[in-house]
């Protein structure tokens, strides 16, 4: 026996808002911070309706969805419009029982994209009243995203010039295959619009080339002309055009600061990182920023910005590459040996014992260095000679950058105290705070590609996922 049930028959759902989503649960928490602290004001100076033209979506209404489906790995406009406001519960409490296009949410964060990305710093501000913004550390890294952009429209110079070779071939090919179509042909009609529709998108790719041709300044660079702002990027020997995705995050888990870049390194961008943090904070109501133990990988060991930080005395923590044992390693390299500086004279000793000084900076492919040349006369009865001036003709060369040089008290400093067991422990804290993070967008959360294109949106995007990260993380911080 079974029990009868019907498809057909008519459904009355009652949605109460204390007994639906009573207080403690998430979308009640989102609900009443947007009504209670989101001040509209910003929104409300750019709107220009109050005289004529249809009235406007309610701004927090539509903050109140687009938040929401962020924090729930919703992140496409038109599935959220087609698929959740109208069966949704949740969608429909906090529309107010409404309906919104696509387009219309898509303009909305067009419109306000620098007062979305304000809503940020107030969730910050706000989490610091309650005491979760931590005055202890900060740990600094990166994740590398997709963009929205076609793998076809990759290259550089040369290979954009093929392309246009290739695209113009392909049209006149179309053109010959449309001439040879015979009237009495049973799917002409048919065979000609599959061949305009063709030579269409054929001629829109080449209009897109000869434009790049045309304007482009480096012939070297790889660019993508679906999204030029995108830089090329290799993660998991996968090469694609993405964005490297920066965030900061605080001992309690939530995000201090966020940001995107389009370059592949973070080398560069250490000390930017660093002052962006600093920054933030100071916004959300914490004056003093330079005690807190700023934590960052390897991949951000830059020379001068060490310098500069230490010199502005910020506590950063960023571990030395290490390299093999000379025992070990094939040849001798200039990591092998000691380096100081003597007033405006860099002194280098070799392994073997020998001592060069050198006063006079290089200029070579737009970096400035010291170079140690070693001859081979003084190297005949050193024990590793055959490692290093053995391998060369006549003499070997150190090379180092004068911005080591320029920050070799500070660089020492670092390595000092990266080298105390206290200090150690406090830099393992760093990737059981900030990796759970990439962890939950990334992979929980689904967040793998952005949808829009133009670093400015993408940036826009990249703060709504993190601000809605931050409104769940506190309220299980709250709650938990």
């Amino acid at each position: 026996m079974y029990k009868y049930y019907n498809q057909a028959q008519k459904l009355f759902i009652i949605l109460d808002e204390d007994t639906n989503f009573p207080k403690g649960s998430f979308i009640r928490f989102l609900n009443d911070f947007i009504e209670e602290q989101i001040d509209t004001k910003p929104f409300e100076i750019k709107r220009k309706n109050n005289n004529g033209g249809a009235p406007a979506k309610h701004v927090k209404m539509m903050l109140k969805i687009i938040f929401y489906a962020f924090s729930q790995g919703i992140y496409s406009m038109r599935k959220i419009a087609s698929k959740f406001l109208s069966c949704h519960t949740a969608f429909i409490y906090l529309s107010g029982y409404q309906t919104v296009n696509h387009s219309t949410l898509s303009r909305f964060i067009n419109y306000y994209l620098s007062e979305i990305q304000d809503i940020f710093t107030k969730i910050l501000y706000i989490t610091n009243n309650l005491g979760y913004v931590t005055k202890n550390l900060i740990a600094i890294d990166g994740c590398k995203i997709k963009a929205n952009a076609s793998k076809k429209f990759t290259g550089n110079y040369a290979i954009f010039e093929k392309k246009k070779k290739t695209y113009e071939k392909m049209i006149a090919k179309l053109l010959e295959r449309a001439n040879r179509i015979e009237d009495s042909s049973f799917d002409k009609d048919k065979e000609i619009k599959n061949i305009g529709r063709l030579k269409n998108n054929y001629e829109n790719s080449l209009k897109k080339i000869n434009s790049f041709l045309k304007d482009c300044d480096d012939k070297n660079k790889k660019v993508n002309l679906t999204d030029k702002d995108s830089c090329l990027m290799e993660k998991d020997n996968k090469y694609f055009s993405g964005y490297n995705c920066q965030t900061a995050v605080n001992e309690h888990g939530l995000i201090a600061m966020n940001d995107v870049v389009s370059n592949a390194s973070d080398r560069g961008i250490t000390e930017e990182m660093v002052m962006a943090v600093n920054d933030n904070l100071k916004d959300s109501g914490i004056p003093e920023t330079k005690n807190i133990n700023y934590l960052m990988d390897k991949g951000y060991h830059d020379s001068e910005a060490i310098g500069n930080l230490i010199k502005k005395s910020f506590d950063i923590y960023i571990p030395f590459h290490k390299r093999k044992a000379l025992d070990n390693s094939k040849n001798v390299t200039t990591t092998h040996c000691k380096i100081w500086k003597s007033g405006s004279n860099c002194f280098l000793e070799c392994p073997g014992g020998r001592v060069f000084e050198q006063i006079k900076v290089s200029l070579d492919g737009g970096n400035y260095f010291y170079k140690f040349y070693v001859r081979r006369e003084g190297c005949k009865d050193c024990k590793y000679c055959n490692k290093c001036i053995d391998l060369v003709k006549k003499q070997k060369k150190f090379v180092v950058k004068k911005e080591v040089f320029d920050n070799l008290k500070e660089l020492n400093h670092l390595r000092e105290k990266m080298d105390i067991p206290f200090n150690k422990d406090i830099y393992n804290k760093r990737l059981g705070t900030v990796e759970p993070v990439f962890g939950t967008i990334c992979e929980h959360r689904g967040f793998k590609k952005f949808l829009v294109r133009g670093i400015e949106k993408v940036q826009t995007q990249w703060n709504m996922v993190c601000s809605s990260f931050n409104l769940r993380r506190l309220f299980k911080l709250i709650y938990s």
